[in-house]
């Protein structure tokens, strides 16, 4: 014999089905990138949001979407990004570069189970002696799906 559930109790089953999903780390629409404030922040490629005023001697205004920094020792250099993934600073490694027609495009993973992958898509703006200026977009892409923020911001020196 079959015993059939009444509707309330149907929906309060259903209900808590669907609350369990955010307790396993995902989020509805993907990884969320946030801001970070690193004031004097000794960065390589410092990014900010489109529409974003940068000022050298405002701190609060040193609010990156996406850094990357050079690290090295003797025999190689590597580049390292650190964006904000739902909350959390995180570190990520380079694991592709492609110049493209319009610019480069760059692959970012975190590290750590579940990784979200960043993909850097960069439009080569004017160019210094010491650095070049971009446009372009974020895309990350994880668990839950992906989300993506346009930024403006330079590279080099």
């Amino acid at each position: 014999m079959v015993k059939l559930l009444c509707p309330t109790r149907l929906v309060l089953v259903l209900s808590s089905m669907f609350l369990l999903l955010p307790a396993h780390g995902e989020q509805p629409n993907g990884p969320q990138i946030g801001d970070i404030n690193w004031y004097l922040a000794d960065s390589y490629c410092n990014f900010f949001r489109t529409g974003h005023t940068f000022e050298y001697d405002d701190p609060a205004s040193w609010q990156f979407v996406f850094l990357t920094s050079l690290v090295s020792d003797s025999k190689i250099t590597s580049e390292r990004g650190y964006a904000r993934i739902n909350g959390v600073l995180r570190e990520l490694e380079l694991v592709e570069r492609t110049l493209t027609d319009f610019g480069e495009r760059r692959l970012y993973r975190t590290y750590g189970d579940a990784p979200v992958t960043l993909t850097v898509t960069m439009h080569t703006g004017e160019k210094g002696s010491e650095h070049t200026n971009y446009t372009g977009t974020i895309n990350a892409q994880g668990p839950g799906g992906q989300t993506s923020v346009s930024f403006a911001g330079d590279c080099g020196v």
